[in-house]
């Protein structure tokens, strides 16, 4: 090769060399008003946590002056904080993420580890508030690692008292206790005694649900000295309204009355309104379930007053259910109906829970005043809503594994993408190192430098098919995996379908022939009431041929559909004890429908006390432990 072009050839690597290895540019900060931004950081940290719209009027004027004059790094973490802060206050779920996924990138693009997991915290408590927990859970454990890793105490103990609510709501009580009990530990050993009350609550309310009764007052008055330590007057009259609660749950209510006058004079006294009216809903629970009747309504309808006139729709909407409840039990129908129909008026402009209570109820009222039309009315109301919020949540749950898949992937997408990138940074600066050592030695090996290239070229083009071929194996096999997931759930949703379905039909069928049953009692009488024989025959046939169906048994076609869903449920329990009579054997398959007692008292015309004695007798007979659910047994044959 001439010397000329070879001199060329160094000098345009030594360009590329210079090009590459030099400034990529530099960054000018942009100017803002300092006045200006304390002024408004200021006025966020006084109002975050008291006042919603000054709060937001001033994270809004935040935006602005970052629109206008972009704000420094830690500026930015502040305003995607509390903007976050704002709208889980709010309980805006999805505008809490968007801010709060903002705040972790810019903390990811200037490698800020520490505010990072703030964020991701933030992130969690946010998954938690629209009850994605499984989500909430993963960005807790994130948290958790790095704080263990930093032995940051401290924040590490916040991390696991907020998985451990996160473990509650998805019932892993006993993975969530432990979280607690090192939480403890950690807390014990700083002076955040809200904090360290607030997980003695937990604890105390875990160890209920375990049934470890001993221990349980034992954290909640631990729970109270901590309070105490903190002057918190307001999370004391709670802790005291919780153990009211707890004694209500073991039915020592004099325990009770006295814990909810406690946490009632609190709240008498810190004029809290909402406090003082749950307290004399509780106390009302309380003297309803002692047979004061007289003593119940006042305790409701102080706390429906207080309710109406702090203008809280969820507490009247549940006061007006109890006096419903209550008037119905002592006969006054009037009145019954009158506040159940309120309850009905505040479910539909609020959409609260408990609404299949209240149908049923209105169906029950309806029945005993002869509208057997209404009745019915509301009883299929009361299934078909019933079946409508068990779809809901099916289909939330589909929407959260959708969701979670959808995440998944799109952060393998990111991590390839990254991996790409790495992978091109690699590639030019091995270019970079053999064009520099071509310049060098360029008379010497120019020929065996570009035989190597073409090898090294052919090795790579082979390289990449393989891996090709290994990458399109595996995305056959995922996808295979994926399809065969979703048959399997789609065969189990069609089957959770079919046992609503099966369920709404029998109710429907029960709720008939207790209606038609009524029918011919009361008018069977009439018959012999009138003069002629061939009066009261026709009668009788015609009064026969309406009520046709008052004799069919509801549960014949229930229980020919549920052998047919699940042939082998009888089989097996009878192989655990052959001496289940049939009509326990009917109970387990009402059972392992999830039916609440009182509605299968409903459809085998028992009380519910006959129903929780036989309950009792199959526990007995199936040789379940005290900390069995009878339930979840039956379910999982």
């Amino acid at each position: 090769m001439p010397m000329k072009k070879l001199g060329c050839l160094i000098m345009c690597i030594f360009i590329l060399l210079l090009y590459a290895c030099g400034p990529s540019g530099t960054e000018t900060s942009p100017s803002y008003t300092d006045i200006q931004w304390n002024e408004i950081e200021n006025n966020i940290t006084k109002h975050i946590d008291r006042n919603t719209d000054s709060s937001y009027y001033y994270l809004n004027k935040g935006m602005q002056l970052n629109s206008t004059h972009p704000l420094s790094q830690s500026q930015k973490f502040f305003l995607y904080h509390h903007l976050g802060q704002h709208y889980t206050n709010t309980y805006q779920v999805d505008s809490a993420k968007k801010y709060v996924l903002k705040g972790m990138e810019v903390a990811k693009n200037e490698k800020q580890k520490k505010e990072y997991y703030k964020f991701v915290l933030q992130l969690a408590y946010a998954y938690n508030l629209e009850e994605n927990t499984d989500s909430a859970i993963q960005y807790y454990k994130k948290a958790i690692d790095y704080y263990r890793k930093k032995n940051d105490t401290l924040n590490l103990a916040l991390s696991l008292s907020s998985e451990a609510s996160a473990l509650m709501e998805k019932g892993l009580n006993e993975e969530a206790l432990e979280r607690l009990y090192e939480a403890e530990e950690y807390l014990t050993k700083t002076d955040m005694y809200l904090n360290l009350g607030a997980t003695y609550e937990n604890i105390a309310s875990i160890i209920f649900e375990l049934g470890h009764d001993s221990l349980n007052t034992t954290y909640y008055q631990k729970a109270i000295k901590a309070y105490k330590k903190e002057k918190d007057p307001t999370h004391l009259a709670g802790t005291y309204g919780n153990l009211g609660l707890y004694y209500k749950n073991r039915q020592l209510y004099d325990s009770a009355l006295y814990y909810y006058e406690k946490a009632g004079k609190i709240a008498h006294r810190l004029n809290d309104q909402l406090t003082l009216a749950r307290n004399h809903l509780n106390t009302g629970n309380i003297f309803d379930l002692l047979e004061k009747p007289e003593m119940a309504r006042q305790e409701y309808e102080y706390s429906l007053e207080i309710c109406k006139r702090e203008n809280i729709p969820y507490g009247q909407y549940l006061n007006h259910i109890n006096l419903g409840e209550l008037y119905l039990k002592t006969g006054n129908k009037a009145q019954s109906l009158f506040h159940l129909e309120k309850a009905v008026q505040f479910h539909e402009q609020y959409e609260f829970d408990q609404f299949e209570n209240v149908l049923f109820q209105l169906h029950t009222v309806e029945k005993d005043r002869g509208n057997p039309a209404k009745s019915l009315d509301y009883l299929e109301r009361y299934c078909y809503y019933r079946d409508s919020m068990i779809n809901q949540t099916k289909h939330k749950e589909l929407m959260e594994l959708r969701t979670r898949y959808e995440t998944q992937k799109k952060e393998a997408e990111i991590l390839g993408l990254k991996q790409e990138k790495q992978a091109d940074k690699v590639t030019k600066a091995y270019l970079i190192i053999a064009l520099a050592s071509l310049a060098i030695i360029a008379m010497i090996v120019i020929f065996w430098s570009y035989r190597k290239r073409a090898r090294t070229k052919q090795r790579t083009l082979k390289l990449e098919k393989d891996n090709q071929r290994k990458r399109d194996q595996m995305e056959k096999l995922r996808l295979e995996k994926q399809l065969q997931q979703e048959k399997a759930e789609r065969y189990q949703l069609d089957l959770e379908l079919k046992e609503q379905e099966l369920v709404y039909q029998t109710l429907k069928q029960a709720g008939i022939t207790h209606i038609y049953k009524s029918i011919k009692e009361k008018l069977s009488p009439f018959a012999h009431r009138l003069a002629r024989k061939k009066d009261q025959e026709e009668f009788t046939k015609t009064l026969q041929d309406i009520t046709h169906d008052v004799d069919q048994e509801p549960l014949s076609d229930f229980e020919e559909m549920f052998i047919q869903m699940h042939g082998e449920f009888y089989e097996k329990l009878l192989a655990i004890n052959k001496d289940l009579s049939r009509s326990e054997l009917q109970l387990c398959a009402l059972l392992r429908m999830n039916l609440p007692s009182k509605e299968i008292a409903n459809l085998l015309n028992l009380s519910t006390s006959t129903i929780d004695q036989r309950r009792h007798s199959i526990r007995k007979k199936l040789c379940l432990e005290n900390h069995q659910n009878l339930i979840s047994f039956l379910i999982s044959l």
